[in-house]
C-alpha cells in the first residue's frame, strides 16, 4: 500500500511539470524564432576588402550592418554605410564609405578635405591626408542625395569619382566591427558638423 502512494505522488507531481516544461519550450521556440526574424529583417556582415577607410576599417575587419537604420529617417552626417557601388559592372559590388554631406547641404572637397556650409568640417577619423590628389568638388547636395567618401581619401573610389548617391540606394549603417577580436569594437557616429 505504501508503495502505491508514492507511485502516485511521483505521477502527480511529475504531470504538474510537464505542462510548465512545455510551455517554456514554448516561449523559448518562440523568443528564438522572433530573434531569426529580427536577424533577418534588420541586420547583416560583410567584409572589408581595401584600404579606402582605413584607419576606422582595415582590410579583413568583419563588420556588423544594421538594414533597419534608415527606416524612418535618411543618413546623417558621418555615418559609415553601405552602398552599391555605381560605377561597378555587377550589383553585387558594395563599397563602405562615409556620409560627409546630405541633401541640402553646401560641400566642397579640396584636397581631401571637406568644406560643409562654408566650414571646415573636423574629421579626426581621417588617415593622413598628405599629397591627396583630385579634381575639387563643390556644390548643393540634392534633396534626398549624400556625399560619401572613405576615410583614406588617397586610396578611395567615392563621391569625387561618381557624384552624389541616391539615399535610397544605401543599404545600412556599419555599427560595428565585430571580427579581428583585438579590433571589436562600436561605430557610433560622430557628432554632426555644426
Amino acid at each position: 500500500m505504501t508503495a502505491r502512494t508514492r507511485s502516485s505522488r511521483r505521477e502527480s507531481s511529475g504531470g504538474l511539470n510537464r505542462p510548465v516544461a512545455g510551455w517554456i519550450s514554448a516561449l523559448l521556440l518562440i523568443a528564438i524564432a522572433l530573434g531569426v526574424v529580427w536577424l533577418y529583417r534588420s541586420v547583416r556582415f560583410g567584409a572589408i576588402v581595401s584600404e579606402s577607410m582605413e584607419p576606422t576599417l582595415q582590410a579583413g575587419d568583419y563588420y556588423m550592418i544594421r538594414i533597419d537604420a534608415y527606416r524612418r529617417e535618411g543618413p546623417q552626417h558621418g555615418d559609415v554605410v553601405v552602398t552599391k557601388n555605381p560605377d561597378a559592372d555587377e550589383e553585387r559590388e558594395l563599397l563602405v564609405k562615409r556620409v560627409v554631406a546630405v541633401g541640402g547641404d553646401s560641400v566642397a572637397v579640396m584636397e581631401g578635405r571637406v568644406w560643409l556650409n562654408g566650414h571646415l568640417v573636423d574629421e579626426p577619423y581621417l588617415r593622413d591626408q598628405q599629397g591627396v590628389r583630385e579634381r575639387p568638388v563643390y556644390g548643393v547636395v540634392p534633396e534626398a542625395h549624400v556625399i560619401l567618401l572613405g576615410d583614406n581619401r588617397n586610396a578611395s573610389e567615392d563621391s569625387r569619382d561618381f557624384g552624389a548617391v541616391p539615399a535610397d540606394k544605401i543599404i545600412g549603417r556599419v555599427t560595428a566591427v565585430l571580427l579581428p577580436w583585438k579590433h571589436r569594437r562600436s561605430l557610433d557616429a560622430p557628432a554632426p558638423p555644426e
